[in-house]
């Protein structure tokens, strides 16, 4: 292998190794590639975002009843093929964002956005660390795993072994 090049992952820094008989046209080819892939990365981001904007639209302007549905549910799924948990995974997320990372909705938002469609950890870090209650020890692994999370590097089990730590000490 030879030296390890290094790539940025939102505040965070990558090493990869790459391979000493790579050519050196497929490495370039590689890296080309890896930079579109992070571009649309973002804009599916900002995409997952703009859905919920405008399901939130629809929700709340009430334009499901124009076109002669009950509720946001039934428009979800006859019109967008959007199951009852989607529809509401796209509008918890984006109260969410609305709420602790308002930023992301800026146009041409700067820095690195986690993965939307399984913030669930991060939504739950980011709640626990409003409680008021919080020992010093406590705060300080969930800041920690909320950085991790925002730069896209938190790991299910980690939360979970904080929250299983949690239910297990009340």
């Amino acid at each position: 292998m030879a030296k390890a090049k290094t790539a940025t992952k939102g505040s965070s820094t990558l090493s990869t190794p790459v391979p000493a008989k790579a050519p050196k046209a497929m490495v370039q080819e590689a890296l080309q590639t890896t930079f579109v892939l992070k571009g649309n990365l973002k804009r599916a981001q900002l995409m997952y975002l703009n859905v919920g904007k405008l399901l939130i639209k629809v929700r709340d302007q009430k334009l499901y009843e124009a076109l002669g549905h009950a509720d946001i549910e039934a428009y979800a799924e006859a019109r967008l093929g959007l199951g009852r948990s989607s529809l509401h995974n796209y509008l918890r997320i984006h109260d969410w964002v609305a709420q602790s990372h308002p930023e992301w909705f800026k146009p041409k938002a700067k820095g690195f956005i986690p993965d939307l469609s399984d913030v669930g950890d991060l939504m739950w870090i980011n709640s626990e660390l409003k409680q008021t209650n919080l020992s010093p020890d406590r705060r300080a692994a969930l800041a920690a795993l909320e950085k991790k999370g925002l730069e896209g590097n938190l790991r299910r089990a980690e939360a979970r072994k904080l929250s299983k730590k949690q239910n297990t000490a009340t």
